[in-house]
């Protein structure tokens, strides 16, 4: 869905589309990939301020895509995304030391409609020097 947002808005990173193409191409590990879905999605849980309009976690061999669309924060009159301590905390809850590339695309013209965010997660957390 994010995706085809950016799509239409002419704004779609290259790096995204190519972490799309490259999931979708991928083949899913039935054992890992249920667990890991459940294992998201309870780390998700037990976050406060997420804001969740809908959720999506997909995983497949060496790849999670993690969608969501959330209500909207006004600050000072400007939309805001997911929060950066909020972001922090779900990648550290999942074992990663390092940022991971996350998109966003307001729903409606000025995000009244939610915020949709997309990242791509790697099978193995990455760690800082290796």
């Amino acid at each position: 869905m994010a995706l085809r947002m950016w799509d239409e808005r002419g704004t779609a990173r290259p790096q995204f589309q190519q972490r799309e193409n490259a999931f979708v191409a991928e083949p899913v590990d039935p054992l890992w990939s249920r667990s890991r879905e459940a294992e998201i999605l309870g780390q998700l849980a037990q976050i406060n301020g997420l804001r969740l309009i809908s959720i999506e976690v997909e995983c497949r061999t060496s790849t999670c895509r993690l969608q969501w669309t959330q209500k909207p924060v006004f600050v000072e009159g400007e939309v805001k995304g997911l929060p950066t301590e909020v972001y922090e905390d779900l990648l550290a809850r999942l074992g990663y030391t390092e940022d991971i590339a996350m998109g966003t695309a307001f729903v409606g013209e000025k995000g009244e409609g939610g915020i949709t965010s997309l990242m791509y997660l790697p099978r193995q957390p990455r760690r800082f020097g290796r």
